[in-house]
């Protein structure tokens, strides 16, 4: 595996990404192709949180859940994607229904 994949694959795709960390995913496709797909997964999901309404995320996660587990398949290999995926998918109402709702933040006195 090219050096420094690890850390380019922990990052955002459209983050702060160093020119040879811009390369490593292309890369990874030639290398690791089991790893390349999980990452690609990563980043989709990325795209679901970016939605702006809760039915744009349904309509997102719908979309990502059935594509994610046409890459996945049977892959033994890819066996922890898949079973992220089914809590994911388990989970899906609860999670678009929390959409857009964040905690309140604490008072701080000082």
């Amino acid at each position: 595996m090219p050096c420094g994949t690890r850390w380019a694959v922990l990052k955002n795709a459209d983050g702060p990404l160093t020119e040879h960390q811009q390369e490593l995913p292309s890369q990874l496709e030639e290398y690791a192709q089991n790893t390349a797909t999980a990452w690609r997964i990563k980043e989709m999901l990325r795209w679901i949180n970016k939605a702006s309404t809760s039915q744009g995320a349904a309509w997102r996660l719908t979309k990502f859940l059935n594509y994610a587990k046409s890459l996945v398949k049977d892959n033994p290999d890819l066996r922890p994607v898949k079973k992220a995926l089914n809590t994911v998918r388990k989970h899906k109402d609860r999670i678009v229904s929390r959409w857009g709702k964040t905690a309140p933040m604490p008072c701080l006195k000082e």
